[in-house]
């Protein structure tokens, strides 16, 4: 009997462990939490999580990537996250936030640091690009989590893995960059 248990015990932890965004998805598109930045805070890193996504209805990312490819799987990750990063960017114009991919903020690069990184967490995606994302900011120095929003995006019809990728942000990148935009206007 406690064999049974600790193997029930081992298999569960992990579920529960990976399960950390996946419990702040709602329909409204509220954002719990804040995203207000301090003062100080000019550059966001923008990053994709996809420990708990679920790619069409039945693969994780290890699973997709082979499916897809990891190289091409990499370079699309990539690609998206170089459209979302621009299409973000336009809509907080009015605000001191720009919106940076993770390999421009490095301690070699030292005018582009950032304590905080703004993950864009499918917990559901098509091939076709269609999805539920959970937003998350996130505080690097403490881990602590600082606010979020559901979105999901419609997603596309055709075109490489990168570009439906990003087709499945489009809708949703604009909307979630204006709710962070209004946390960090100019003069507020």
């Amino acid at each position: 009997m406690k064999k049974i248990c600790l193997f029930l015990l081992f298999c569960f932890v992990p579920l529960v462990a990976s399960a950390q965004y996946s419990k702040f998805y709602d329909n409204t598109g509220e954002v719990k939490g804040s995203f207000s930045l301090p003062d100080t805070v000019k550059y966001l890193v923008l990053k994709f999580d996809f420990s708990e996504t679920v790619f069409d209805k039945k693969y994780n990312e290890e699973d997709w990537a082979l499916l897809n490819g990891k190289e091409n799987w990499e370079a699309a990750k990539k690609e998206a996250l170089e459209r979302i990063v621009k299409m973000m960017n336009e809509k907080m114009t009015k605000t001191r936030i720009i919106m940076v991919l993770e390999e421009m903020a490095t301690p070699d690069n030292p005018k582009i640091q950032s304590n905080y990184t703004f993950y864009i967490v499918p917990l559901s995606y098509s091939k076709l690009g269609r999805n539920k994302s959970v937003f998350v900011l996130k505080n690097n120095v403490t881990n602590d989590f600082v606010g979020c929003v559901s979105d999901y995006g419609s997603g596309a019809n055709f075109g490489s893995l990168g570009n439906l990728l990003g087709d499945a942000y489009e809708d949703s990148a604009p909307r979630v960059a204006k709710k962070i935009a209004s946390y960090n206007k100019f003069g507020k």
